[in-house]
């Protein structure tokens, strides 16, 4: 019973009482005449209890009705021990002056109802109901003046007695604070010393196990809660109650862009932002983007010099919400000041906050704060409040837009949609985004089937035709075709030119007018690529670490380096692969249109 596997219930609290109101009538603790602790409990598991307190004449000190309550409550059968509440009731029948237990009863009885009793309040404090994420602190730092300023305010007004809710319990005294967070509780209590606290209440424990009996309560507040939403009851036990939040594990890589002084990088970077939240990249090819972006680079270069950093944040700060999101992109980006988390988020956060705001503009602060969610954990688990908030602000990105911007895409598509998978909650909330992804996945499927089409007509327009190549293009026009005097629809289409000199002794004898297709078949299977590209890309098949064929896409890749890369796969060593290699980092060199190389990797 007094071992590690001890645990407090409501029978151990009543047992408890009995002794406690022996003590009080004799001033001595019970078996005081017993030294050692072992002989105590002995005694106690044999069934034996203290005698009834008397004086020293004999006079009993405690009344019948009162010596009755104790008896039953230190019976050694759990089942014969009364509630509190009974307890309560059995001495108000008795109708006797007992001051002192019932003056401790009275205590005791409220104690036990604050244990159980849930208070909560909306961080910042003071803050009306909101869906807006405001208050997302990332450190104990951060968090502590709002929860310092929370209880300060909480424990006056008694935990919501005061004229509120009659039916809250009063507290009899300072309590002890605890939280699981070694972090928050140490900033908490500066925080409190730092406001002018007592000093023997600024303590803030920080234990696991002592906010066991908090979060035992919170379940069934849960349970309320989700009742109250409407939830089906299949659904609601799919959703797990939130953890609570530890700062102490909370560390993240470096965030923001390096700095740089080349002026067009940064206004590539600034671009590129925008062009990721925004709708309009979307509708456009690969190399559309490639050209519009070189043109945006131009206009924003010319924008970051018309206006300084300094009046941009001046600008925001006067409440003008264009202003607020140039600033904010300049703090991920490096242009003038310093990255920094939660800058970026606060400037973003008045944007979305903003009644003067664009539906455009609130989309893109939304879209933007899709990445300060995720891009902490490049190589790990995003933490559920970070995945939380993520799903959130896509959401509603899609809703202010009314359709997906890039950003939206990759992260439901990549991200949100495999956690989903195991984490239900996540499909049971934001109909909009997921309604968005799947209307995206609907178009995709549509241009592959119109790809495919056109394919089967002219199978022969997009596959190389050398035996040992098997590079596909996503056009026509990615390959060329023979330009001898074979007919049309027989001709074979090459990825280069050493492709189309090593089928040339297969392909000799049929290049003629009304003679057979040439076209050998391959030696293994080819897999088809994916299709609906808007722009002319080359696939070529390659071994993935598991075994499982890979297509690696790319729309500026020559055809030499993605075979390279399949012989790699293969574990071939290519012949001239740094002669390769070597040619194409010349050739990036001299093309703008490089840094824009679009490379794709998907399982067949």
């Amino acid at each position: 019973m007094w071992g590690s596997t001890f645990k407090r219930t409501f029978a151990s609290d009543v047992y408890s009482f009995a002794f406690v109101c022996v003590e009080l009538y004799t001033g001595k603790p019970p078996f005081s005449d017993i030294s050692h602790d072992a002989a105590v409990i002995l005694r106690v598991m044999a069934k034996e209890r203290p005698p009834r307190p008397c004086d020293a004449k004999g006079r009993k000190l405690m009344s019948d009705a009162l010596w009755t309550t104790v008896q039953q409550c230190w019976s050694h059968n759990i089942a014969e021990r009364p509630s509190m509440a009974r307890v309560v009731e059995m001495m108000q029948d008795a109708n006797e002056d007992l001051p002192i237990v019932v003056r401790f009863l009275s205590i005791f009885v409220e104690f036990m109802s604050i244990c159980a009793y849930i208070h909560s309040e909306r961080l910042p404090h003071g803050i009306k109901k909101s869906t807006t994420l405001l208050f997302f602190p990332e450190s104990g730092a951060e968090a502590a003046p709002e929860v310092a300023k929370a209880l300060i305010h909480t424990f006056p007004d008694s935990f919501g007695r005061s004229g509120r809710n009659p039916a809250v319990p009063h507290v009899p005294g300072p309590l002890t604070l605890s939280t699981e967070d070694r972090e928050l509780a140490v900033e908490v209590s500066k925080e409190f010393k730092r406001l002018g606290i007592r000093e023997e209440l600024c303590n803030v424990r920080a234990t696991k196990t002592h906010i066991k009996t908090a979060d035992k309560a919170f379940l069934e507040l849960w349970s309320i809660l989700l009742k109250e939403v409407g939830l089906p009851p299949l659904l609601m036990r799919t959703m797990a109650p939130p953890d609570g939040i530890d700062f102490s594990v909370m560390r993240s890589k470096p965030w923001g862009e390096k700095e740089s002084a080349d002026e067009m990088e940064q206004a590539l970077k600034y671009a590129q932002e925008l062009q990721r939240v925004g709708i309009e990249a979307r509708r456009m090819s690969n190399s559309q983007i490639s050209a519009g972006i070189m043109e945006q680079v131009q206009t924003t270069m010319e924008f970051l010099k018309s206006k300084s950093t300094e009046e941009a944040q001046k600008e925001a700060d006067d409440g003008d919400d264009a202003s607020a999101l140039d600033y904010a992109i300049r703090i991920r980006c490096n242009i003038g000041v310093k990255p920094n988390r939660s800058l970026h988020r606060y400037y973003l956060m008045k944007v979305i906050e903003s009644s003067t705001a664009t539906n455009a503009q609130k989309s893109q602060a939304h879209g933007l704060l899709i990445d300060w969610c995720i891009s902490p954990f490049p190589n790990a688990s995003i933490f559920a409040r970070y995945m939380f908030a993520a799903a959130h602000h896509a959401n509603q990105s899609v809703l202010f837009a009314a359709e997906a911007s890039p950003a939206v895409l990759f992260f439901g598509l990549r991200i949100l949609e495999p956690q989903a998978e195991k984490v239900v909650a996540l499909k049971a909330q934001y109909q909009p985004l997921w309604m968005a992804l799947e209307k995206r996945k609907k178009e995709v499927e549509k241009e592959q089937e119109k790809a495919e089409r056109k394919r089967e007509k002219d199978s022969n327009r997009y596959i190389c035709a050398a035996p040992e190549c098997y590079i596909q293009a996503s056009k026509g026009g990615g390959l060329a075709q023979c330009a001898g005097a074979c007919d049309p629809a027989v001709k074979p289409a090459y990825c280069s030119k050493e492709c189309q000199r090593a089928d040339w002794k297969n392909h000799k004898p049929f290049c003629k007018p009304g003679a057979p297709c040439s076209i050998l078949t391959k030696e293994r299977d080819l897999p088809a690529a994916g299709q609906g590209q808007s722009d002319e890309v080359l696939t070529i098949p390659i071994a993935g670490p598991d075994g499982r064929t890979m297509m690696l896409s790319s729309s500026t890749m020559p055809p030499e380096m993605l075979k390279m890369f399949q012989d790699f796969s293969l574990g071939k060593e290519p012949e001239g692969a740094d002669k390769t290699i070597e040619e194409m980092m010349s050739s990036a060199k001299n093309k703008s249109k490089s840094r824009f190389e679009k490379i794709d990797l998907f399982v067949k």
